[in-house]
């Protein structure tokens, strides 16, 4: 199912994003 890929992706990038975010500071 593709929405459900296109989904965990985001989500992956953004937990991505959140841990970039928190070892900055």
């Amino acid at each position: 199912m593709p929405g459900v890929n296109k989904c965990l992706e985001m989500t992956t990038k953004l937990e991505s994003n959140v841990n970039q975010i928190t070892l900055r500071f």
